[in-house]
Formats: structure tokens, sequence, C-alpha cells
């Protein structure tokens, strides 16, 4: 297969279509990390995700193979295919002697076009020339492999099962992209508020792709449905500001999450619960007023109005005399549409 084959077969409405059709799978694999569920079977979806985002492109490459070739390109096959050659080769050779470039271009010379172009030439930086040079490199195996793959699909059974393969491939991807769809209306349409279920980090597991891609994390945490039972939850680093390396086990967190526009809960955040870990220390010094009135400050901002309430009487308690502060936070409670706890609240102050 030469180069203009090559863009012939890539206009072709089959390749068109089957390169519409990964680009979806893509986006929709994608749409995983947003609109997440809980469970063991969400992060199995999202490694089918990712193996059949691979699969898209592999049916994108097969039927660039299998396509038929325009006739009005087929007379500039062999021509093309030696130009392209030569000019990968040329631009390797160019990112070797760019520095052999850069001296000649101090030379004096007659002609100030030709002391131009070696100035261009040799004044390429270190990131420019190593892209030419890769750029040269997967041109030039990319070449090699249509040969090659061409000369087999021409093979009878070869084609017939790629055929096979594709049209099984197909399916496949169509009715993952629909599926995918539904969970992504199910987040999108979703006008639920939001609640936060408090958990704690049993394991965190995950694996690292190949060449440095990334990498996927879960965490196993306590179900706040079931006692006793283990949901499993992606991480996502960017949005949970949680870490593999840094989500421990016994890490208290908060996990977000939505009722879902077709009944399926989906989570928005998974955070650490700064208000726990400060009871922890609490639990250890009761007597630290700094860090209670810190914690009540974070329940405040967390909208945790009964937990409040109940720190600001423990504060009470071991600071009686601090009954100014207190009638504060009482008071913020009332502005805050919580009278209820406010009341509470000043009924310790009064006792």
């Amino acid at each position: 297969m030469t180069p203009p084959g090559l863009v012939g077969r890539i206009v072709s409405v089959r390749v068109l279509t089957a390169a519409v059709l990964s680009a979806l799978t893509i986006y929709f694999t994608c749409a995983l990390f947003t609109y997440r569920l809980p469970g063991h079977r969400f992060v199995l979806a999202v490694a089918l995700g990712l193996a059949l985002s691979a699969v898209s492109v592999l049916v994108v490459v097969g039927r660039v193979f299998t396509a038929t070739l325009p006739s009005f390109v087929r007379p500039l096959a062999g021509h093309a295919e030696n130009f392209i050659f030569l000019l990968v080769v040329n631009l390797i050779i160019v990112s070797f002697l760019a520095p052999v470039f850069r001296v000649i271009a101090l030379t004096p010379m007659r002609s100030p076009v030709v002391q131009r172009v070696f100035g261009v030439a040799g004044g390429l930086s270190g990131h420019v020339l190593l892209a030419l040079f890769a750029a040269g490199v997967a041109v030039l195996a990319w070449v090699l492999v249509l040969r090659v793959g061409d000369r087999v699909v021409r093979w009878g059974p070869a084609r017939g099962l790629a055929h096979g393969l594709d049209r099984v491939a197909v399916t496949v991807l169509v009715l993952y992209c629909l599926a995918v769809g539904a969970l992504a209306a199910n987040s999108v349409l979703d006008t639920s508020p939001a609640v936060e279920h408090g958990s704690e980090i049993v394991t965190v597991s995950g694996v690292s792709g190949p060449f440095g891609l990334g990498q996927i994390s879960w965490a196993d945490v306590r179900s706040w449905t079931v006692p006793g039972q283990i949901e499993r939850v992606l991480l996502i680093a960017q949005r949970d500001q949680l870490r593999r390396e840094r989500a421990l086990p016994g890490l208290p967190v908060r996990v977000q999450m939505h009722a879902g526009f077709l009944g399926l809960p989906w989570i928005t955040i998974v955070s650490r619960d700064e208000a726990r870990q400060l009871e922890q220390v609490l639990e250890a010094v009761p007597t630290a007023a700094g860090l209670r009135k810190w914690l009540i400050s974070t329940l405040a901002d967390q909208q945790r109005w009964r937990e409040l309430r109940v720190h600001a009487e423990a504060h009470l308690r071991a600071y009686p005399s601090d009954q100014e502060w207190v009638l504060l936070i009482a008071k913020g409670l009332r502005e805050h549409g919580q009278p209820d706890e406010a009341a509470a609240l000043e009924r310790a102050v009064q006792q």
C-alpha cells in the first residue's frame, strides 16, 4: 500500500464511519471517569472500555487495509511512495546534521537565501529535532506495516476472517457506546441534590499503564448502606485529590453521591474526611480547644449541623466560661436555617 493509496482508503465511507465510532468509543470511555458508579463491576467496565478503545483503533486500521483503492490515485502510487520514503530519510538526516548547519550558517556566503536556509535548519531546538526524528521513524514504520498488512489481507481466508471480526467488533462497540451513553444520561440529566456518606478506606489497589501512560486506581471502602459490606470506588486523582500512594487503609473519607436520573446512584467526588480526622485526634486530647474550634469550622463548611452542635456542647463542657463564643455558634446556626439545633445549644448554655 502506498501513501496516496492510504489517503484514498482513509476517505472512504467505511473508514470514516469506523473513525467516528472509534472517536465515540474513546469519548465514552473518558466519560466513565466522570460519571462513575460504585461497585466492583464498574471498575471492570472501565477496564473493558480501555480495551474496546484499543479495539476501535484496530478496526480503523483493519478497514484501511481492506478498503478499495480509488482509481484516481492508482497512477501516483509508486512515485509517491518513493517520495515519502526519501522525505522521511531526509528528516532523519536533518535532525542529526543540525549542529553542522549551524556552523555553516555562520560562514560568509554569496547567497543570503542559502545562508538563511542553513541558519533555520541549524537553529532548530532540541525538542524540534527530536520531534522530526520521531516523526520520521514513525512514518517509516507505518509505511512498512501497511505494506506487510496489505499483503496479508489479500489472502482469501485472512480477508474473510478480517470481515467477520470487523462485524463482531463494530457490533460490540455500538452496544458499548449505547450502554455508556445511558450511564452518561443518568448523570447529566440528574437534578437530585448531593448526599454525602462517611466511610473509611480498607484497601487501595490499581494498575499502571505501559510506558507511563497513567494508572487506574480504586479503593475498597466500608459500605455506607450495608454494615460490614465493602464498596469498590474508582479513584480519580484530579477530582478526588486522593492518590493511590497517599490513600492509606483506615483513612476516613466522604463519598458525595447523587440519586441518578435513571435511579443509578453515581459518585461525584471522594474526599478526605478532615472532620473525622480531627475527631480522632480529639478522642485522644478532648481538651484541645483550638482543634475543636477548627473542627466546628470544618463542619460548618460541610453543613453538618447536628455534629457541629454536638461538638459545640463538648467545647462548652470543657470550657464553661466560653459561653459567649458558643452563643455566637448558636446565632450562626439560626442564620443558616437550623433553629432546632440553635435552641438546643442555647439551652445547654443556660444550664
